[in-house]
C-alpha cells in the first residue's frame, strides 16, 4: 500500500525556509492589515467559519423596577474557502546550474516568497467589488482632502469611529499613481506629515495621513478609476498554508524543476467595514 501526504501528516514536520520567512515578511504589505486566521489553513478546499457578533444597542431600564427588553442577537458567520493554489518555479538544466554565476535555488527562495505574497494582496485589494455600501470618489476625481474626510465620516457615521483611533486597526490603501495627486490634500505637507523641515515626501516617510496608516500599491484594482480602500481590518481576511512550502520536483531528465507553493483564500467578512474610494486612472 502507498501512502499520501494525507495519511503521514503525523510524521511529516512543518518547516520554515528562513530564506522564504525572510521573503514573506519583507514583501507582506496589505496582507498583514486584514484579519489573520493562517493557522486553521490545512488542505485545500477547507471551509473556515468566522463568526461576527451584531452591533449592540443600548436600551432605556426603568428605574422602579430595573425592567428592561433584551434585544435579539442574531450571530453571523462568513465562510473562508481555501481556494487558491498558486506556485513560482523554475526548471535549471543540470550543467547550467553548475556553470552558473549565481545561486539560482537560494534566488528562487528568497524571490518566491514576495511573488506569492503580491498575487495575495491582488486578491485581496480585489475585494473592493464587494465594498457598495460606503462609496466616495468618481473616475474623475483626483486624490484630495475632501475624498479622505468624506471616507472617514462614513466609517464615523456607522460608530466605527474608535477603531479610527487604533493605527493598527484601519488602513487606507491607494494606487501608487495617486502619489502624484498626493498635493491636493492640504494637510500633506513636509512638516505636518514627518515634522522635519527636509519633509516625508523627500524622505519617503509618508507613513499616515489623518492618523491612518496609508499604503501605496501597484495591485489596487482598477475599474473606472482607481478603487482604493480605507477599512478596517476586520472587513476583510485572510487564510494562508501555515508554510511556503520549497521542494524538487522529481523529473526524468538533465534538468531540475523547484518549485514554492502556497494555498490561501481571501474574503470580504463586512463590507460596511470598508470605504470605496474612486479617483481617476
Amino acid at each position: 500500500m502507498a501512502y499520501d501526504a494525507t495519511e503521514l501528516d503525523v510524521v511529516i514536520p512543518e518547516l520554515w525556509s528562513s530564506d522564504l520567512l525572510k521573503g514573506t515578511y519583507q514583501a507582506e504589505q496589505i496582507i498583514n492589515r486584514v484579519q489573520r486566521v493562517d493557522g486553521e489553513v490545512k488542505k485545500f478546499g477547507d471551509i473556515l467559519h468566522l463568526p461576527f457578533l451584531p452591533t449592540f444597542t443600548p436600551v432605556n431600564v426603568t428605574a422602579t423596577s430595573g425592567a428592561f427588553v433584551p434585544e435579539d442577537i442574531t450571530l453571523t458567520k462568513a465562510d473562508l474557502t481555501i481556494d487558491k493554489w498558486k506556485a513560482v518555479g523554475f526548471e535549471i538544466v543540470k550543467k547550467a546550474g553548475k556553470q552558473a554565476m549565481i545561486d539560482a535555488v537560494a534566488a528562487l527562495k528568497s524571490q518566491s516568497a514576495p511573488a506569492l505574497v503580491d498575487v495575495m494582496e491582488t486578491d485581496i485589494l480585489a475585494l473592493q467589488s464587494d465594498v457598495t455600501t460606503n462609496t466616495v470618489g468618481g473616475s474623475n476625481d483626483v486624490l484630495n482632502e475632501d475624498l479622505v474626510l468624506a471616507a472617514i465620516q462614513k466609517l464615523m457615521d456607522l460608530k466605527f469611529g474608535a477603531f479610527l483611533r487604533q493605527p493598527d486597526m484601519v488602513s487606507q490603501v491607494y494606487h501608487t499613481s495617486c502619489m502624484s495627486q498626493a498635493k491636493k490634500v492640504d494637510a500633506w505637507n513636509h512638516a505636518q506629515i514627518t515634522g522635519h523641515a527636509l519633509g516625508g515626501s523627500q524622505k519617503l516617510e509618508v507613513d499616515a495621513l489623518y492618523g491612518i496608516p496609508i499604503f501605496f500599491n501597484a495591485n489596487v484594482a482598477s475599474s473606472s478609476g482607481r478603487k482604493n480602500l480605507m477599512f478596517i481590518k476586520h472587513a476583510f481576511a485572510v487564510g494562508v498554508q501555515n508554510s511556503f512550502e520549497f521542494q524538487e520536483v522529481p523529473n526524468t531528465n538533465l534538468a531540475k524543476t523547484y518549485a514554492t507553493d502556497v494555498l490561501y483564500g481571501v474574503i470580504t467578512r463586512k463590507e460596511d467595514r470598508a470605504v470605496n474610494i474612486t479617483t481617476k486612472a
